[in-house]
């Protein structure tokens, strides 16, 4: 039995590609924390209005939201909130009452200018409801941070895998070589 090269190796393969993808995720989202960090209070823009129809929660494991309407004097504006999960939010926050708003509550989000802008898709840093802060900026940046100490995580485990793919694909490649030098000697 001829001995396999690494690269035949389906362990050795396969672990290049998510050790490869492990540093790619860990490099985007590295880039993502320094070049789009959360906006700061004085990047936002507040908008007063209506809520148009009951806050709707979206469940999905890579960014949960929460997606309302906000009907404002000047504009009707279509907004979420990320990371609006039990997991991230939660911690951060209690969401019970931004579930509790009922269509026609009067509330004040906070958006940058270029959100504000699209008029569709949002997002809200801040979340008032008679005053109360249902939702505040440092909750909102906490749970972006939550979320990208899970999404490094992630990546950091896919490296990790892809390593230890690599290193036994290699150890299987050594050990195959080492057993047809065995062989060859024998003869």
């Amino acid at each position: 039995m001829e001995a396999r090269t690494p690269g035949q190796i389906w362990q050795f393969k396969y672990g290049v590609v998510l050790a490869v993808l492990g540093v790619l995720l860990i490099a985007a989202i590295a880039i993502l924390h320094v070049f789009f960090p959360p906006p700061s209070l004085d990047e936002l823009r507040p908008v007063s209005g209506t809520l148009v129809h009951q806050v709707e929660s979206h469940r999905s494991r890579i960014s949960p939201q929460a997606t309302f309407e906000i009907h404002a004097p000047d504009l009707t504006l279509g907004a979420r909130i990320n990371n609006y999960d039990f997991n991230l939010l939660m911690v951060c926050c209690d969401v019970s009452g931004i579930e509790r708003l009922k269509p026609g509550d009067q509330i004040t989000a906070w958006f940058t200018e270029k959100d504000i802008a699209a008029k569709t898709d949002a997002v809200a840093w801040r979340l008032q409801s008679a005053g109360k802060d249902l939702v505040s900026l440092e909750q909102s940046q906490c749970a972006e941070h939550r979320w990208e100490q899970r999404m490094f995580l992630i990546a950091f485990c896919i490296l990790a895998v892809g390593v230890w793919l690599t290193y036994w694909g290699r150890r299987i490649a050594v050990a195959e070589k080492e057993m047809q030098q065995a062989n060859n000697s024998l003869r």
